[in-house]
């Protein structure tokens, strides 16, 4: 029996995207939204099923992120997870890795 995945009747647009305002919650299709806080803030949310948990990853503030971008990044997410990958900590990995290259005789102290 396959998964059937919910699509909006109606996609977003990048028009639409920019003249949102009204807090909420609006769907794009394949567990990709728009959040918009009461504060006016957007940001990007991808809601996946990763080892049978939900999650919702955060892809980015619409200023930076585009609605293509988002759909792009979701997209590579879901592969991620098909594969049995975990895309939050593939993202965490590469933050690591950065820090380290840049800084690499940095020592931080923890306390025993």
């Amino acid at each position: 029996m396959e998964k059937r995945i919910r699509k909006p009747r109606q996609s977003l647009t990048a028009r639409q995207v920019d003249a949102l305002k009204t807090p909420g919650k609006y769907y794009d299709g394949h567990g990709l939204m728009l959040r918009i806080n009461a504060s006016g803030s957007k940001q990007w949310l991808q809601r996946i099923t990763i080892r049978g948990k939900q999650r919702e990853l955060g892809l980015g503030s619409p200023p930076v992120i585009t609605l293509a971008m988002a759909r792009q990044k979701a997209l590579e997410n879901r592969r991620c997870a098909v594969m049995g990958g975990t895309p939050y900590l593939k993202s965490g990995q590469r933050k690591q890795s950065a820090s380290r290259s840049l800084s690499p005789n940095v020592w931080v102290y923890t306390p025993k």
